[in-house]
C-alpha cells in the first residue's frame, strides 16, 4: 500500500488520480495513508491530485480519511489542493476545500505569491 514505483505513487494515489472512488475506499480502508506526509515525485498528495481534476467525491472521502494535514500540504512550488481547484476551474471542488477549512488566503511560493482567488 505504501509502494509507488519510478513515479514514486501509491495505489491509492492512482485510484484518486483516475477517479476510482471505491477503490480508494477499499484501500483506505485496509490501511492506505492519504496523509500530507506521502507525496508522488512532484511533490503531490492524493488531494492534489484528486483536486486538479475535479473529483469532488475523492476529495470529499480524503478529507474524511486525513484531515486538515492535506488541506495544508503544498507542492513544491507553494501551491495547496485549493489553488489546483481552483486554477482549474473546478468550483464544486473549491467550495468543498474551502467548507473543510482550506485556506482562499494561502499564498503559494512559486515568486508569484499568488492566493487561489
Amino acid at each position: 500500500l505504501l509502494g509507488g514505483g519510478g513515479s514514486m505513487r501509491t495505489p491509492l494515489m492512482t485510484s484518486c488520480m483516475f477517479h476510482h472512488t471505491d477503490c480508494a475506499k477499499l484501500l483506505l480502508a485496509a490501511g492506505a495513508s492519504p496523509g500530507g506526509g506521502v507525496v508522488d515525485k512532484y511533490g503531490e498528495t492524493c488531494l492534489h491530485m484528486a483536486a486538479q481534476r475535479g473529483f469532488v467525491a475523492v476529495c470529499e472521502l480524503l478529507c474524511d480519511a486525513g484531515g486538515e494535514s492535506l488541506l495544508f500540504a503544498r507542492t513544491p512550488d507553494g501551491r495547496t489542493a485549493l489553488h489546483l481547484a481552483s486554477r482549474m476551474g473546478f468550483t464544486f471542488t473549491a467550495e468543498l476545500l474551502m467548507r473543510r477549512g482550506g485556506d482562499a488566503l494561502a499564498l503559494s511560493v512559486d515568486g508569484g505569491g499568488r492566493t487561489c482567488l
